[in-house]
Formats: C-alpha cells, sequence, structure tokens
C-alpha cells in the first residue's frame, strides 16, 4: 500500500510538473522567477528536500562531477526533452560562508551529474567567484 501510495505522489508531481515546464519563459538570470521556483519546488519534492526555491539564486552545473558550469536554459531544456522521465538532479546547498564567496548564490543544482565531492563544490564556488 506504502509503495502504490509513493509511486501516486511520484507520477502526480512528474504530471504537475510538466504543466508547469510549458509555463516556464527562460532567461540565463541566476535567480529564480517565480514561475520556475514553482516548478523547481514541485519537481524535486520526492526528494524532501524541505527547501523552497522562491527567490533563491542558483548555480547549475552538469558533466559527471559537475565540472561544467551550466545555466538555467540548459536545466530547463533538458527537463522539457526528458518529460516522461525524471532529470537525474543533485542538489548542494551553499553555507552562509560560501554564499558570500560565490556572490551570494544559494544552491548549486547538478543534473546529469553522477557525484559532486566537497572539493569540487568548493571549485564551483571559486570558478564562479571569479566570474564576478
Amino acid at each position: 500500500m506504502k509503495s502504490i501510495l509513493i509511486t501516486f505522489l511520484i507520477l502526480f508531481t512528474f504530471n504537475l510538473s510538466a504543466q508547469q515546464i510549458k509555463e516556464i519563459r527562460i532567461d540565463n538570470n541566476p535567480k529564480l522567477t517565480n514561475v520556475e521556483a514553482d516548478f523547481l519546488n514541485n519537481y524535486l519534492a520526492h526528494l524532501n528536500l524541505n527547501y523552497d526555491f522562491t527567490e533563491k539564486k542558483v548555480i547549475f552545473v552538469k558533466g559527471n562531477s559537475g565540472n561544467i558550469i551550466s545555466d538555467k536554459t540548459s536545466f530547463f531544456n533538458s527537463v522539457k526533452e526528458y518529460k516522461d522521465q525524471p532529470v537525474s538532479v543533485r542538489i548542494l546547498k551553499l553555507t552562509e560562508e560560501e554564499k558570500l564567496k560565490s556572490g551570494d548564490y544559494d544552491i548549486i543544482i547538478g543534473f546529469w551529474v553522477k557525484r559532486i565531492t566537497e572539493n569540487r563544490k568548493r571549485k564551483i564556488i571559486e570558478e564562479i567567484s571569479n566570474e564576478k
């Protein structure tokens, strides 16, 4: 019974997400719009993050270890392209110190990433801070 409920919730979430993805008008501003934040809150609900993406500034990375700095356009286009299955996502929340170093980014979203180590996380923050 529990597995049926979980399956239903996941399918419901992806169906809701498919509807929302159509409403997104993508720009490459790292700060999420309300529509983008709502989409991510629903799309990633199965991860049980207890995190609200509203008004958040996001670093997007991709590649096996998060070695490629990406952007919102690539992420949302990937989600649209694979609409029938979820995109593999890794979430890394930044500490207050990391936020300051990075230029006020709140979180890293890795997509199509197998693993992001703490060392790679530091390098991502360093790369972003050098872009300022």
